[in-house]
């Protein structure tokens, strides 16, 4: 076994006859105490560590479920073993079931040192497994499934393969069994003699008893060789020192290099970092002021297409007001000449009456001018009765033009039409039949300056429907 490997602590919970023990195992040590005390126990519980099958364990008469009913009485005893390997420390370690569950005690391995906190609470009490394993999983905790992964852990095989952390360093795997006779031997404390001692001591070393000693010797010159080997060497070193000193003073100012060169490297990392982080709020800036700007773009050019569509609608129904007004005022130039030639007709016919009148009233006498005074209101009656009906005709025409047209446009047509207003020709009409009442008042002797008053009293239905 190479210097300095094996266990290091041993650590019983709730386990045998300890609540809790610790025993250093770097150095040696010497159990003293009466009997009953405790040290077969604590000195077979190297047996969990070396042995890997817990049936070929030997704990002198006591059969090995009772044995396991003696250490791990449930599933808050542990038996802890500290060790170093090639690796560096590591922990192996047993664990008891619960009385509910019952079987064999789990077998687990985890990196790093023994520390009381991992399994012992403020209040000294030992904490739920579960608590315990998730504390073990940050170190690399695995439990061991069977003999061949417990014996992978310990052993370090110096021909063939393992995976071993290498608390026990035989020159091959195979002579494993013989390592495990011998120590359960010794750590029996069996009595055997010197040639039966000497007998397991060869096998172990896969030596045949009956070889001569000097055989034996023999083997020792692999260790003597290596010795010699590693004094040249240390031999060379002292001849160098002086050259080596150089280069370890070279390395020292090229880590002191490379330190500063780290701390330029990370200064400059440190600033790309903010760097890339500036431009990276600039483009996203951007990015937003450029999505702003699209999105005003496109409101922009929907107030546009709104604004064309609403001008397109302001121009057709500019067109339709232009042509409604263009028809208002044909319409407006027709009704003037038909209003006007049914004046003049209505005139001449009146001047016609009168005239004929005139004559009768030269022919008759007083009572021919009272009858001829009642033609005469019949004439004027009529002559209402066509403005009436020229009136009713107005109303006819704004109605229909009302059915077409807004309010609005035709309101806009007839102030257009200040020419073709009803009042105006109602009231040219009316200077018309006020004219021919006045022939026949002159007709009958009335003087000029009696003609209004004349009318008046002569004609009270004209004078009421001016």
């Amino acid at each position: 076994m190479q210097a300095g490997l094996g266990p290091t602590k041993l650590i019983a919970i709730r386990s045998g006859s300890y609540d809790y023990a610790e025993v250093d195992l770097a150095n040696s040590i010497q159990l003293v105490g009466p009997n009953n005390a405790g040290k077969t126990t604590l000195i077979n519980t190297l047996q969990f560590l070396y042995i890997d099958n817990r049936n070929h364990m030997a704990f002198g008469d006591h059969e090995p479920e009772a044995t396991r009913a003696y250490y791990f009485p449930d599933h808050y005893s542990y038996m802890l073993f500290e060790c170093l390997g090639p690796k560096g420390t590591y922990m192996l370690g047993w664990r008891g079931q619960s009385k509910a569950s019952g079987g064999d005690p789990v077998r687990f391995t985890y990196d790093g040192g023994y520390d009381i906190a991992d399994y012992m609470g403020k209040d000294d009490r030992v904490l739920d497994p579960k608590t315990v394993n998730a504390k073990l999983a940050e170190r690399n905790y695995r439990e061991l499934k069977d003999a061949a992964a417990h014996r992978d852990s310990i052993l370090v095989a110096t021909k063939g393969e393992s995976n071993g952390l290498g608390v026990v360093h035989l020159t091959e795997t195979e002579r494993y069994s013989h390592f495990k006779e011998v120590l359960k031997n010794l750590l029996s404390l069996r009595s055997i003699d010197q040639n039966e001692m000497k007998r397991s001591l060869l096998m172990l070393a896969s030596i045949p008893p009956n070889k001569p000693a000097l055989e034996a010797n023999r083997l020792m010159t692999e260790d003597f060789e290596r010795i010699r080997d590693r004094r040249l060497k240390l031999n060379t070193l002292k001849s160098e020192k002086e050259r080596l000193e150089k280069y370890i003073g070279m390395s020292d100012t090229r880590f002191d290099l490379e330190a500063r060169l780290a701390t330029v490297y990370a200064d400059l990392m440190e600033k790309r970092r903010k760097a890339h982080d500036h431009n990276k709020h600039v483009k996203e800036a951007i990015l937003a002021k450029q999505d702003a700007l699209e999105k005003e773009k496109i409101s922009t050019t929907e107030i546009l297409k709104d604004l064309d569509e609403k001008i397109a609608e302001i121009a057709g129904a500019k067109g339709r007001a232009e042509g409604d007004l263009a028809r208002i005022t044909d319409l407006g130039k027709g009704l003037e000449e038909f209003v006007e030639n049914m004046e003049r007709e209505a005139l001449n016919n009146a001047k016609d009456r009168l005239h004929t009148l005139n004559r009768q009233l030269g022919n008759a006498g007083e009572a021919d001018r009272q009858r001829t005074a009642r033609s005469l209101a019949e004439v004027t009656g009529r002559v209402a009765s066509t403005e009436r009906a020229i009136a009713n005709f107005d109303k006819a025409l704004i109605s229909e033009l009302r059915e077409s047209m807004s309010n609005e446009d035709l309101h806009q047509a007839l102030e257009a039409l200040q020419s073709g207003d009803p009042e105006v020709a109602r009231g040219k009409r009316r200077s018309r039949v006020e004219e021919a009442q006045a022939v026949g008042c002159h007709a009958e002797g009335h003087g000029g300056e009696h003609q209004g008053r004349c009318v008046q009293r002569c004609h009270p239905e004209t004078s009421f429907a001016r």
